[in-house]
This record gives structure tokens, C-alpha cells and sequence, in this order.
């Protein structure tokens, strides 16, 4: 069977991502399916049904959600909480407008029903794990790596993916550096 590549993947787990309204659409696919006893699989955005593959929806499926834009922490803070964060402060979580790769479109903040929160709890969740296995094969790198905040001059965040093609994704992962040593090296070998 051909499986093209932004498709469920078949391995060892079933892997779909999408945001909050694809899986309202899943939902609402699942509970007509059970309403009136479909005997096919025609839940949408699900184009294999999780059981032909020995594996269960809410356990095996990695569900990924894209929490970019007003998911920002300053935005909820603000928002949810009142609370007006000082420029300085917000600057060392949040770049300012205009200096954030999710500005051009390159970069995703990513979460999962199993850690719905813009935190470190994502790196202990399966679809983090997922995506340090698999990110890499459809162009992502994990931004803000553990460790290379000196670097990045950003903490730590394992919800940060960005997009740099599958090339540059494979070659920066190979090498073990963050993205800013990556493009130093480059800069340096062009002399």
C-alpha cells in the first residue's frame, strides 16, 4: 500500500497532526460513525481507521496541536490573567513584533491533548517524542534546544518547531548544533 508522506504514519504508531478544528471534525466523525453504526471508516482528516493497523484512536494516534500566534505567553498572561508584563521581561520569553520567525510563517508552537500547556512538560509527552524522531524528515528542527540559551538568547522550548526544509533539517540535526552555531559555521566556511 502507498502511503504518501504527510499521510498517517503506519509503523509503530499511528501519527496525525492537526489543530483544534480538524480534531473537532474528527470528533464530530467519530460520534456520527457510532450514531448510526457506519460500516465503513468515514471519519474525516482519518483516511486509514486506527483498528486496520492494530492500534486504538485515543491511546496510539499522536495528536498534535499548533498553538502559534495568540497562543504566546505574554498574550495569555495579558488576557487570561491581567497581567501586563514589563517589554524587558516579556523580551527574554518572547521576541518583540516583527522579530519572531512565527511573524514569516517559519515556525510553530506545538502541544498535544496529552500536555495542552506552552511549557517543558511538552518534552515528556509522545508527540514530542514523535517529533524529535520525525521532525527532521518533513524539513522541522527543534528551534530552542535545552542548553543552547546562550546561544539562542531564548529559553528552552520544546513546543518551538521552525521550518528550514528537509536538507537544512537533516544536516543541522546531524550536526548537533543549535541553529544560530549552524549558520555561524556556514558564515565561517564561506569565509
Amino acid at each position: 500500500m502507498s502511503v504518501g508522506y504527510r499521510q498517517p504514519y503506519s509503523g509503530h504508531l499511528v501519527f496525525a497532526a492537526f489543530s483544534g478544528s480538524h480534531q473537532d471534525a474528527i470528533s464530530k466523525g467519530m460520534k456520527f460513525r457510532q450514531e448510526r453504526q457506519e460500516p465503513f471508516w468515514t471519519v474525516p482528516y482519518l483516511p486509514l481507521d486506527p483498528h486496520d493497523v492494530n492500534r486504538e484512536y485515543e491511546t496510539d494516534v499522536i495528536r498534535i496541536n499548533s498553538q502559534s500566534g495568540k497562543g504566546g505567553i505574554s498574550y495569555i498572561l495579558e488576557h487570561n490573567f491581567g497581567y501586563d508584563l514589563p517589554k524587558e521581561m516579556a523580551a527574554a520569553v518572547v521576541n518583540p513584533p516583527g522579530y519572531s520567525e512565527h511573524n514569516c510563517g517559519l515556525a510553530a508552537d506545538l502541544n498535544s491533548p496529552e500536555h495542552t500547556g506552552l511549557d517543558e512538560g511538552f518534552e515528556n509527552t509522545m508527540a514530542f517524542r514523535w517529533l524529535c524522531e520525525h521532525a527532521v524528515e518533513y524539513g522541522f528542527i527543534l528551534r530552542y534546544p535545552k542548553g543552547a540559551e546562550d546561544k539562542t538568547e531564548i529559553t528552552y522550548e520544546p513546543w518551538h518547531w521552525r521550518y528550514v526544509g528537509r536538507e537544512n533539517a537533516a544536516k543541522i540535526s546531524a550536526s548537533g548544533l543549535c541553529f544560530e552555531d549552524y549558520i555561524a559555521q556556514l558564515h565561517a566556511i564561506a569565509g
